[in-house]
């Protein structure tokens, strides 16, 4: 990684392990469906209805 480079606290996830890998862990509102973390009850909302919800219609 070029040293001009600076990557923010919110774009960070995991902790080195591989059960980790792409979790937030400074998130404190787990999501109930995954093990995705997240800063707000808005965002893991958000992520649920977009995500997770049945109801939400797909198209193929």
């Amino acid at each position: 990684m070029p040293e001009s480079m600076e990557i923010s606290d919110a774009a960070k996830s995991g902790d080195g392990s591989v059960n980790n890998v792409g979790i937030k862990m400074t998130g404190k509102f787990k999501c109930p469906d995954c093990s995705q973390k997240f800063d707000s009850v808005k965002a893991k909302e958000l992520h649920w209805k977009f995500i997770h919800d049945p109801t939400r219609h797909q198209e193929d």
